[in-house]
Parts: C-alpha cells; sequence; structure tokens
C-alpha cells in the first residue's frame, strides 16, 4: 500500500501539470501578422491529515492508521498580450459579471446611507 506523504505528493505533482494557461486558453494564435498570447492566473492547493488510533486498553494491536486529503486547481482568465510589428500591449478581459455586483453592491451601500441620512435629519425635528 502506497504512503499517504507519498500519494500526497503524486497529487501535487498533477495539480502542477494540469494548473497552467493552456487549461484555460489553449495555444497562442497568429493571425494576420498579429500573435495573441492568453494570459491567465492559475494556481491550486492542497491538504492532508494523518493520524492513528491507540490500541485500547490491554490490547497489543494498534488500530489502522487514518488519513485524508483532497486538492484542486483554479484558472481565471486575465486577458491577452497582442504582439505586432509595433510593439506589445496588453488587452484585459472584462468580467461583466464582477462589474454588475460591485455597481449593484455599491447602489446598495449608498441607498442605505441616504436612508439612514435623512432617517436621522427627520428625526431631530
Amino acid at each position: 500500500m502506497e504512503h499517504p506523504v507519498q500519494r500526497l505528493f503524486d497529487e501535487i505533482a498533477e495539480l502542477r501539470e494540469r494548473a497552467t494557461a493552456d487549461a484555460v486558453f489553449g495555444q497562442p494564435v497568429t493571425v494576420e501578422g498579429r500573435t495573441l498570447i492568453p494570459v491567465a492566473r492559475v494556481g491550486y492547493g492542497f491538504a492532508i491529515g494523518l493520524g492513528s488510533e491507540e490500541s485500547p486498553a490491554g490490547e497489543d494491536t494498534p488500530e489502522p492508521e487514518r488519513s485524508g486529503g483532497g486538492g484542486g486547481e483554479w484558472a481565471q482568465p486575465l486577458g491577452a498580450l497582442e504582439v505586432t510589428r509595433e510593439g506589445v500591449r496588453f488587452e484585459p478581459l472584462l468580467d461583466e459579471q464582477r462589474i454588475i455586483t460591485a455597481g449593484t453592491l455599491l447602489a446598495a451601500w449608498m441607498g442605505f446611507w441616504a436612508a439612514a441620512i435623512v432617517i436621522r435629519f427627520l428625526g431631530r425635528e
């Protein structure tokens, strides 16, 4: 049986192979003298727990070891580098859902404070 720590190292190696920009975007593309190179933020994480239980009093056979763990990877597209004869520039990818969420939260926050000011002002009279 493979030792849990060795399994952890094997999982880490596999995650490192999968957590690349290629997993999200694919290879750079060249069209009409322009090369687009995809850019992403990728990462991975993992955790493991090892332990064993003591034998009940009077028994010589130890309880088996227990272990568990997990891991995963994530990728966030950021944009693309555009390479031309004139130079290189970065074209960011806008996340419309984040912009809408941020705008909604800002509007709610402003509404809350406007209501608080009105209530405080009207409450003084």
